[in-house]
């Protein structure tokens, strides 16, 4: 969860380090107020306060804005007062009102005065001496009283004397190290006494603390924020002195401050907030003399290292001071030889280990200059072939290094003599550019060769090698054909290479879609792989081309950051973000990546793409005269080609320490745009077209994004706007009328897809559909989409219907002898296993020839290693196959290795292995629609008999969702969670099915397929606006039946009846089953239902924990009041299939020993399995018995049939309830419908 923070005087000396270190936290989001961002942005003004809280709704608020400076709170009192105290109050009002989590108040150690003991802890007495402390101390008491009288979360910090970088130099650290620095005689005054002292905390520590109180929250507290360490003023002077290698004679004024001594008791910030200090005074003054550039030959020194030094903390050194050389050094400083990064790299290529000392590396004889040499004569040195990038060692005439120079743009310069280390330019002369014959790459790589970079492509040139034909014979161009899941390709492209842009993966979600295996494949392993040969290398300049989309649907209009959270929507996305954490996760200190994430591109590239949204929008607007919008609300950000590779270019560019490990998003603000915005530009441009907005296909991906960090940090502008974009397409279409759009080339997804095509090698499935004994059949949806999938992929696929023409198994043997196929699938439900599956799999294995049996289904998943064993299948799916299936059967082809396939589990000798479940298929559209022409469509259209079907009507199933929101105790399923059709999606095929093969009356098979109103009145809607009239039946929960306006307009759009899962009509059952309904609205469904003019059909079932005889009988009067005489509907037990609740409910109770026992148990699911009742499993079966023979006397009486028949099903319900032996156990059950 993003916590919103806001920050007051953000742009002061503490609020500059808060931000920063804030900022780095992953899930903080930082909002700035401060007056020197605007005016609008004044403390002292309850308004801007109010309407910043109102605008922002930040979580917590850190209100540091104040006047530190005592001198000026003497002289001007008043304007304490107004901003320190009475802005704290404004402050306080406001986080009162919007109800703000955590207020964070930023006090001071002033508000004690002179100590009375020696450490002051938070119960010091309180005596300040300046009007700074007494606002302070004002504040504090107000801070207090909202506490205790509105109840607002505070906590406040006292300070003692705070220090860091960019604090002012009137501060006493700041005044030491400026004067000390300029100081050209022996003599530093101090003023003061030798008994002052302070506590010195340093900036970086203070920090820390803040973050800790976000997090712990110790509300209502007052907490000191310091050392506990006494520092004399003079023991601090010494200290500065000696970092920056000067002697003083320290000389005092006498006249001390108001306050002398001073020293926290920070026991309280320890116990509530686990703080400490982890800075010595050293090394803060250290940074901050680093900071200032004050080093002298202190930055020499970083240039000289021991011979001993081993390669792995050589290259960090090299880091460190920006340049890519180090001078080797004995004790006495001469210079014995230099390693620059170009001979570790060679050492590493030849073997040698980077924890090898850097002796095995050294070059012993470097070129060198003495320290009276002309400024000419270095000159010319410098621009020698071999040390133009690295400089040049100065030394004296006892080779004692004296200096390094190097050449920059404004002449030479002295290594001494640098402000700053950190800003020495990347100086990079080589870089490898992988991917960079595609889009990006290929603009990229003609802006570095322009800027006069050596390049090195690598690519496996999978859409082409056109984008390169006229640059190759560049002399500064190497290409290398290569694939990045080869560690051996990187390899031999990573010579002498200085930095690494990674922009080799596949590009969209459609893409990506084609083949999640390989997906991950290239996207996220070939990553890791090229971070690996990076660091092995010691290449620390990687920068990794990410994009915008990992931030997917946001839930509001505000501009997302890089601390915003992600929210990815496609498999694209989310292979992004696994490679950034793997990214962030190899960084070291000598190994850094930068990562970029782009908005929507745009333009043209001598690798032209015509699937983008701008590029595609436009090229249609030219050639077609529409520009189709799907949706239209939704935003996106977008940036020009060009803008992006000067971007990359800028980062390599940019100092290492202002890009190391920093993520940056890529485009820019006036570049957001809805999808309608979009489609109006490309129409004022091209008058000609028409906007057509289609607002039922829509894309889910909807963010706007902030470049605010990119230009701030790196001062990178774009320059290009949408509206040249457009132009630009636009006149390189005009320019050449044969650039065809739709040409294949030109997109990523049609490009792959006809590669994959022609490459892949193409094998036969067999699906086997199961005998169920019956002739009122529903297609097989399960077989049917993964046949789909299968053939969409170019492969072969047959169907076997048992179900439908009662195959035996003989006649099955016989069909595989006499055909040949590398895969024949089988899936199933737990009720067939033992007579059908077992058998079955029997023929299977006895006839497949060198095909690998598959099983699958809702039956197999939750007993998977059982059933594998059992019946000696060669592979299992588990959950959904439709994402599984095509990998696993390519996989199988080529002979791959079974590990890389997720969503399976498989035999290797005598034990099983299970790879990672696949993600449930979040985007059901993605799904081809079901294969119906393999399928004997004529016999499941004419033989399911429905209510309210004329002998006309064709009938078929068909399912618009997957999943169920709820939990019953009794049910089983795949995946978890619902998840819906698009309604167009689902139109298509009900027009397709009505169209070709006649269907009119369609059965809804989801387990929820009318979820919520909205999606009801877009069905009825859809259903009004087809041609021909449909009828239409689906299960339903009995929500439906308390809203009669609903039910009525069900009716009118054709609806004939809806299957209510009652279950039970006691509430204690209900409860126990966690069906989540009441009673009443049972009855209420029903009666409701028959009212609009539909039929119900109901089920039951008894024999739950908590049914009696008497919750029997309640079933009994309830179907005999609502006979409709249409439908037979009897009572049967429950089922603890494997999977369900229940099953594992008996499992714990020990009524239940596992798979084996269910199935050993389970011989008709008329009869009771496992007894969760008081009564005795012949008390149930008889119970049952007389329930279902009145029901059935009642049904053939009330139809007016002979009681003979009656007689004759209700014997078939005695054998089964009181079998004699096997054959008694056949009997299916009365369930039927009445037929045409």
């Amino acid at each position: 969860m993003v916590i919103k923070i806001m920050i007051t005087g953000n742009r002061g000396f503490v609020g500059t380090h808060l931000t920063e270190h804030l900022s780095k936290i992953k899930n903080f989001e930082i909002m700035s107020f401060d007056i020197k961002n605007t005016p609008l942005q004044d403390v002292k003004e309850f308004a801007y306060v109010d309407k910043f809280m109102k605008e922002h709704k930040p979580d917590v608020v850190i209100h540091l804005a104040a006047n530190p400076d005592i001198p000026t709170s003497v002289n001007e009192p008043h304007f304490d007062s107004v901003l320190n105290t009475a802005g704290t109050i404004n402050m306080l009002e406001a986080s009162r009102k919007h109800n703000i989590k955590l207020f964070l108040f930023s006090s001071t150690a002033q508000v004690y005065g002179e100590p009375i003991n020696k450490k002051m802890d938070e119960n010091h007495p309180l005596n300040p001496t300046s009007p700074y402390g007494i606002s302070k101390l004002a504040a504090e008491k107000y801070i207090n009283f909202y506490h205790k009288k509105y109840g607002l979360p505070i906590v406040i910090f006292r300070f003692f004397n705070i220090y860091g970088e960019g604090q002012l130099e009137w501060v006493v650290i700041s005044n030491f190290i400026e004067r000390m620095s300029k100081s050209e005689t022996q003599n530093f005054q101090i003023y003061g006494t030798k008994e002052d002292s302070r506590d010195f905390v340093y900036i970086k520590d203070l920090c820390k603390a803040f973050e800790l109180a976000i997090e712990k929250k110790p509300v209502g507290e007052t907490i000191n924020l310091g050392t506990g360490k006494e520092t004399f003023i003079i023991d601090l002077a010494k200290t500065i002195a000696s970092i920056l290698e000067k002697n003083f004679n320290y000389e005092y004024t006498g006249e001390s401050g108001k306050i002398s001594r001073m020293e926290a008791d920070t026991t309280k910030a320890k116990e509530l907030l686990g703080w400490e200090t982890k800075y010595s005074l050293k090394e803060g003054v250290s940074n901050i003399i680093k900071s200032k550039g004050l080093f002298n030959r202190n930055n020499l020194n970083k240039l000289l290292v021991n011979k001993d030094l081993n390669i792995k903390e050589a290259m960090k050194r090299i880091d460190e001071v920006g340049r890519k050389i180090i001078l080797v050094v004995d004790d006495k400083k001469h210079l014995l030889g230099i390693v620059s990064d170009s001979d570790i790299r060679r050492g590493i290529l030849n073997g040698v280990k980077i924890s090898e000392e850097i002796s095995e590396v050294m070059n012993v004889n470097p070129i060198y200059a003495y320290k009276d040499t002309k400024k000419e004569i270095l000159h010319d040195m410098l621009k020698n072939e071999q040390i133009e990038s690295l400089g040049l060692p100065i030394i004296d005439e006892n080779k004692v290094v004296q200096d390094f120079i190097f050449l920059s743009e404004s002449g030479i310069k002295s290594f001494c003599g640098l402000e700053k280390i950190e800003e020495v330019s990347s100086n990079l002369k080589k870089i490898l550019v992988i991917g960079g014959a595609g889009y990006i790459g290929s603009v990229l790589v003609r802006e570095l060769l322009q800027k006069n970079y050596g390049v090195v492509v690598l690519d496996k040139f999978i859409y082409g090698r056109k984008s390169l034909e006229e640059i190759k014979e560049n002399p500064k161009l190497k290409i290398i054909e290569g694939d990045t899941r080869h560690i051996e390709d990187i390899t031999s492209a990573i010579k002498d290479i200085d930095a690494v842009v990674h922009l080799a993966e596949l590009v969209g979600d459609r893409v990506c879609g084609l083949n999640p295996q390989e997906t991950q494949e290239i996207n996220y392993l070939a990553t890791k792989n090229i971070a690996s040969v990076c660091k092995h290398f010691q290449i620390n300049r990687l920068v990794y081309v990410s994009s915008c989309s990992v931030y997917g649907a946001s839930k509001n209009n505000e501009l997302l950051t890089e601390k915003s959270l992600l929210n990815p929507v496609s498999l694209y996305a989310k292979m992004k973000i696994v490679s950034e954490n793997a990214l962030n996760e190899m960084s070291d200190e000598n190994f850094c990546p930068t990562i970029l994430r782009l908005g929507t591109v745009f333009g043209f590239s001598p690798r032209p793409r015509f699937d983008l949204v701008i590029n595609l929008l436009t090229a249609k607007a030219i050639k077609e005269n529409q520009i189709t919008i799907f949706g239209g609300e939704q935003w996106r950000p977008h940036v020009h080609v060009l803008d992006v590779a000067k971007t990359i270019i800028s980062v390599l560019e940019s100092p290492i320490n202002q890009i190391k490990g920093e993520v940056f998003n890529v485009g820019s603000e006036k570049n957001n745009y809805t999808m309608n915005e979009i489609g109006k530009i490309i129409k004022e441009i091209i008058p000609s077209s028409e906007i057509i907005i289609n607002p039922n296909e829509n894309d889910n991906r909807d963010y706007k994004v902030s470049f605010s960090k990119l230009k701030n940090s790196l001062n990178v502008k774009m320059e290009k706007s949408v509206v040249e974009g457009v132009m630009e397409i636009k006149n390189a279409l005009n320019k050449n009328p044969f650039l065809e759009y739709q040409n294949p080339e030109y997109s990523n997804f049609l490009c792959l897809k006809e590669n994959n095509n022609k490459q892949k090698k193409r094998g036969k499935v067999l699906f086997i559909v199961h005998d169920v004994y019956q002739e009122d059949n529903e297609l097989p949806l399960g077989p049917a989409y993964l046949s789909s999938c299968l053939r969409e992929a170019g492969h072969n696929v047959q169907i076997y219907s048992q179900d439908v023409f009662h195959y035996s198994n003989e006649e099955l043997a016989n069909f595989l002898d006499n055909n040949y196929f590398d895969m024949i699938c089988l899936g199933f439900r737990a009720a067939r296993y033992v007579e059908t599956i077992r058998p079955l799999a029997k023929v299977i294995n006895e006839h497949k020839k060198n095909a690998k049996f598959v099983i699958g289904g809702a039956g197999f998943t939750p007993i998977s290693e059982y059933v594998l064993k059992d019946i000696k299948a060669d592979i299992g799916v588990l959950g959904e196959g439709e994402k599984i299936i095509v990998h696993l059967f390519e996989n199988i082809l080529i002979g791959g290795d079974l590990n890389k396939i997720n969503g399976i589990v498989f035999m290797v000798g005598e034990e099983i292995k299970t790879t990672p479940r696949e993600e449930p298929i979040q985007n059901l559209d993605e799904i081809p629609f079901p294969t119906w022409d393999l399928f004997p469509i004529e016999k499941y259209a004419t033989c399911l008999s429905l209510f309210g079907a004329s002998k006309e009507d064709k009938t078929l199933s068909v399912i618009s969702s997957r999943g169920c929101i709820n939990k019953c105790s009794f049910c089983y399923r795949l995946e978890k969670g619902l998840r819906l059709r698009s309604i167009d999606n689902l139109f298509k095929e009900l027009k397709i099915l009505n169209e070709k093969y006649g269907i009119t009356y369609f059965y809804f098979r989801d387990e929820m397929f009318l979820p919520n109103k909205k999606r009801i009145e877009e069905f009825i809607q859809r259903v009004k606006e087809l041609k021909t009239p449909i009828k239409f039946y689906f299960p339903g929960r009995v929500e439906f039946g308390k809203d009669k306006e609903i039910l009525k307009m069900l009716k009118d759009a054709g609806c004939q009846g809806i299957g209510y899962g009652l279950e039970s009509l006691d509430q204690n059952v209900l409860d126990l089953m966690d069906k989540n309904v009441k009673v009443e609205d049972n009855y209420n469904a029903v009666k409701n239902t028959i009212e609009a003019g539909m039929q119900p059909s109901i089920c039951f079932i008894w024999g739950n924990e908590g049914d009696t005889l008497e919750s029997l009988n309640k079933i009994v009067d309830f179907l005999l009041k609502y006979d409709a005489q249409r439908e037979l509907r009897t009572i049967r037990p429950p089922t603890p299939y494997p999977g369900s609740p229940l099953y594992y409910q008996a499992i714990k109770a020990g009524k239940l020993k596992g798979p084996g026992d269910f199935f050993e148990k389970f011989k008709n699911s008329e009869r009771i399995i496992v007894n969760f009742t008081d009564l005795s499993n012949e008390e149930i079966h008889t119970a049952l018995f007389e329930a279902n023979s009145k029901l059935i006397k009642h049904y053939f009486k009330k139809r007016g049939e002979p009681e003979s028949n009656a007689e004759k099903m209700i014997d078939d319900f005695r054998r089964v309830y009181f079998p004699k032996c096997d054959e008694d156990l056949k009997f299916r059950g009365a369930r039927h419908f009445e037929k045409k």
